[in-house]
């Protein structure tokens, strides 16, 4: 919580492969350590 002034809001960008914003925020939470390619991988292989 900063003191001085308030944060702006970041703006989510959709997923590049999709197009889709709720796949991006879905993929932020279940990305673990950083590997987001790895996580992508694995998330077109169970929509598939």
């Amino acid at each position: 919580m900063p003191r001085r002034r308030e944060v702006p809001k970041r703006e989510i960008l959709p997923d590049p492969k999709f197009g889709n914003v709720e796949l991006s925020k879905f993929m932020n939470v279940i990305m673990e350590g950083g590997k987001r390619r790895l996580q992508s991988a694995s998330f077109t292989v169970l929509w598939i």
